[in-house]
């Protein structure tokens, strides 16, 4: 996935690449090198992006000893038979995280859900 991310505070604009699954894993593999090879794989598929983009910030997940990587994604057709279910309360557990969206993606989804959650239990009384 390629998020262009508009910067409204100043003159340039940032982008985010997520890869996630057996491709994922595969640029992983390559250690260090998968910051070029997204850059480069970048310039082909958009040559015009030569010489304009520069990669500022590379984090691989599967390194991160508390991520372990991103595990959730939904497969053709789950989105419509779960997504709209899937935050809401079962019994006494309320559900929340990234999967649980409604407005923002990656971290900010998560804090997001969990305000949910929260207000969710508090409305019980």
């Amino acid at each position: 996935m390629f998020w262009a991310i508009r910067n409204y505070d100043g003159p340039s604009n940032r982008a985010m690449i997520v890869r996630t699954g057996p491709s994922a894993m595969a640029i992983t593999r390559r250690g260090a090198g998968g910051a070029e090879f997204l850059l480069s794989e970048l310039h082909r598929l958009r040559p015009a992006s030569v010489g304009k983009v520069r990669m500022k910030t590379y984090k691989d997940w599967a390194y991160d000893p508390l991520q372990r990587g991103c595990g959730f994604s939904l497969a053709p057709g789950q989105v419509n038979r779960f997504a709209r279910t899937m935050p809401e309360p079962w019994k006494t557990m309320h559900f929340a995280g990234e999967h649980t969206r409604r407005t923002d993606f990656g971290m900010e989804s998560a804090m997001e859900s969990g305000e949910r959650a929260v207000l969710e239990i508090l409305a019980r009384g």
